[in-house]
């Protein structure tokens, strides 16, 4: 759990529309020729990118893994950083949806949202509660 905080239901709209309306996205190349990606997302796209980049990170190490194994793998090969694994892990997820295509498949499949709510926050709009966020 990360941590609890009391809900007012008008300012928790307002948030999540703040949120909203700060998502962003810069993409642009730098004078070096490399790509500069800056970013901004909402909390279930953030979650989804993270998940999708520990994916991607676990996939690329294995593959690295299977080479190192390999008689001839060169045993000076530096380990990419963690900063250098997430660049590959974007790079991998990228690559991939342009090969198989986008299909983010039915909402139920992306998500699960687990909601603890006390039985009198529920019954009356107006009773103070709280809210949780499980990792």
């Amino acid at each position: 759990m990360r941590g609890w905080r009391s809900v007012d239901r008008k300012a928790e709209a307002r948030e999540t529309a703040q949120r909203h309306k700060s998502r962003a996205l810069h993409v642009y190349q730098d004078d070096d020729g490399m790509v500069v990606v800056r970013g901004r997302l909402g909390p279930e796209a953030g979650a989804g990118l993270i998940q999708a980049l520990t994916a991607a990170r676990e996939t690329l190490y294995q593959q690295r893994r299977a080479e190192n194994a390999a008689p001839l793998a060169d045993p000076s090969s530096e380990t990419p950083t963690m900063a250098q694994q997430q660049a590959d892990a974007l790079a991998l997820l990228a690559e991939t949806s342009l090969h198989e295509g986008i299909e983010p498949g039915a909402s139920g499949d992306r998500y699960q949202v687990v909601v603890h709510v006390d039985a009198p926050v529920l019954a009356d709009p107006d009773q103070a509660g709280q809210s949780v966020l499980d990792d």
